[in-house]
């Protein structure tokens, strides 16, 4: 359908990315591995977590727990 630049907040981290925006997939989609891999996110599934490096933003970032559907 197209692309739309948007910015990604979570907290004090925040970065411009590029979606695709595609309609009738199997499963919703909001971010996928490119934009998690280009942000050292690290996602922990077993601990339902997310973490954003040091690196990535200015101050020391907590722990955020991903509640499941």
């Amino acid at each position: 359908m197209g692309v739309v630049e948007l910015n990604i907040r979570i907290r004090d981290f925040e970065k411009p990315w590029l979606f695709h925006v595609l309609a009738d997939l199997e499963y919703p989609c909001i971010l996928g591995i490119d934009f998690i891999g280009g942000s050292k996110i690290i996602l922990d599934f077993d601990r339902k977590s997310l973490a954003i490096p040091d690196s990535q933003i200015n101050k020391v970032v907590e722990k955020v727990e991903i509640e499941k559907k």
